[in-house]
């Protein structure tokens, strides 16, 4: 997948898999599910976390595959590849890293924000995102460029204070009440 701008070039509807390519669902709300599916701690593997996430994104891949169309180990590995690639909007993997920056720490979630994403969306941009269907490039872009100033903003600022460089004990347990407060559960 090449590099796309989001101002100059269609944003992509389909991956390229060992040659052959394959239509995806680009709207927000699926690849929020997808990245839930992929996170998910009680889908046991790889492979079914795949799987789980074709169904997801790849409508037609994934009726080959409930057919029982057999596909080799590298397709899989591949296709993981391509959908981790989509999912980070054409960055390469490597640099990516992770949401927090890299201290393995998730700083938001999905579902547990969702009422403060939905907010912070209606106040900074006034886009309803019930009722908007955008694809999943525009919408972690808007994501990732919301202000400092705005509720969703501000509790991943929180989550990701390291409480440890506040010298001043009473401010430091102040935050660190205020960090389980919004915890991820």
């Amino acid at each position: 997948m090449k590099k796309v701008s989001i101002l100059c070039d269609a944003l992509p509807r389909e991956i390229e898999v060992c040659g052959e390519r394959f239509g995806i669902i680009t709207d927000f709300r699926r690849w929020i599910l997808a990245v839930d599916a992929f996170g998910d701690r009680e889908i046991p593997d790889t492979m079914t976390k795949i799987r789980c996430v074709t169904m997801l994104v790849c409508p037609e891949l994934w009726r080959r595959i409930r057919a029982g169309e057999k596909f080799p180990a590298e397709f899989y590995t591949e296709l993981a590849i391509e959908l981790l690639r989509f999912a980070s909007c054409g960055e390469e993997l490597s640099k990516t890293g992770n949401v927090d920056g890299g201290r393995g720490e998730r700083s938001f979630d999905f579902t547990q924000d969702s009422e403060v994403i939905f907010a912070s969306f209606m106040e900074t941009y006034g886009i309803d995102l019930t009722l908007s269907r955008m694809h999943w490039w525009k919408f972690t872009a808007l994501l990732r460029n919301l202000p400092e100033k705005c509720g969703f903003m501000r509790i991943v600022q929180l989550r990701r204070c390291d409480t440890s460089r506040i010298e001043d004990d009473s401010l430091r347990r102040r935050i660190r009440r205020a960090k389980a407060a919004v915890r991820i559960r």
